[in-house]
């Protein structure tokens, strides 16, 4: 029975991963379309502190983690008819996809934010399957080191992709929600930077909170124009702000609430697949 499985994994895997190495091959002239997406300045620093921090082995998992998750990102911007300015890798810290000007919608922002764990998603999958095929316990250790990662981007602090998908949401339902749902963000960050003694977070802080002050200043600027005489009851447009992103509806809402869900429930599933392997439970051991 182990070996029919085994064979039956190696034909999905056989189907399934010349489709994924096709999507992205078909996606690279798209992502280098206007200039040069991946610094290779950047890439090559970060490249090189993780490998003196672990190993040249876990730095390269970690790079191809980051460049397949980011390129998800950018495939979503280019896809909706956005411009990039390219792939920005930080080390120690990871990598960013940076837009060429704001997202004109809240529809989109969520888009390009949950394409980044969806991509990581996928190849999170592949590496479980290979270990399900082949035993190898590299396998699913790089699994669930990659969901982990993934997963951990979905936390509801922005500007982390799941503080970005629910940003969109509560400010599609009431700006006033949005902007307590930051202020919630920046103290969740605070703690966890406190608590934990961890760099990102105090990146996060900086960004998050100067993301809370361009939103409050818009809603401000909105509702200074909106309640001017003869102005009552009309949108707002101000071009320089975020808060004039057009809102989701109904079903925009709930729809990205439930691939929120489905994606994080896949992940952390992959993320724990692995932990009753010996070795597995400590991806930078393995790798090193």
């Amino acid at each position: 029975m182990p070996n029919k499985i085994s064979y039956g994994l190696l034909v999905l895997l056989g189907k399934l991963l010349p489709k994924f190495i096709y999507l992205l091959v078909k996606a690279t002239p798209k992502l280098l379309k206007g200039g040069k997406v991946f610094q290779v300045g950047s890439a090559g620093i970060a490249m090189g502190a993780w490998s003196l921090m672990f190993s040249w082995q876990f730095a390269l998992l970690i790079m191809l983690l980051l460049v397949v998750h980011e390129s998800g990102h950018v495939w979503a911007m280019k896809r909706s008819g956005m411009k990039t300015k390219g792939i920005y890798f930080i080390p120690f810290l990871g990598a960013a996809a940076v837009p060429d000007g704001m997202f004109p919608s809240r529809q989109v922002e969520v888009f390009v934010a949950i394409m980044g764990p969806i991509w990581g998603l996928a190849l999170s999958a592949i590496a479980l399957l290979l270990w399900y095929a082949l035993g190898w316990p590299h396998f699913v250790a790089a699994a669930a080191w990659m969901a982990t990662v993934n997963l951990f981007n979905l936390l509801p602090i922005s500007p982390l992709d799941g503080g970005r998908i629910l940003k969109s949401v509560v400010f599609s339902i009431d700006s006033r929600i949005g902007i307590v749902f930051l202020g919630l963000s920046l103290v969740v960050a605070a703690y966890l930077m406190l608590h934990l003694h961890l760099l990102l977070f105090s990146i996060l802080l900086v960004f998050g909170m100067l993301e809370f002050v361009f939103e409050l200043e818009a809603h401000r600027r909105k509702r200074n124009v909106n309640n001017r005489p003869g102005n009552l009851g009309k949108y707002d447009i101000i071009s320089s702000t975020t808060t004039t992103q057009t809102p989701m509806g109904k079903h925009g809402i709930f729809g990205s609430l439930g691939v929120y869900s489905i994606v994080a429930i896949f992940l952390y599933l992959i993320m724990t697949a692995g932990s009753g392997v010996p070795g597995a439970g400590n991806p930078v051991q393995i790798f090193s």
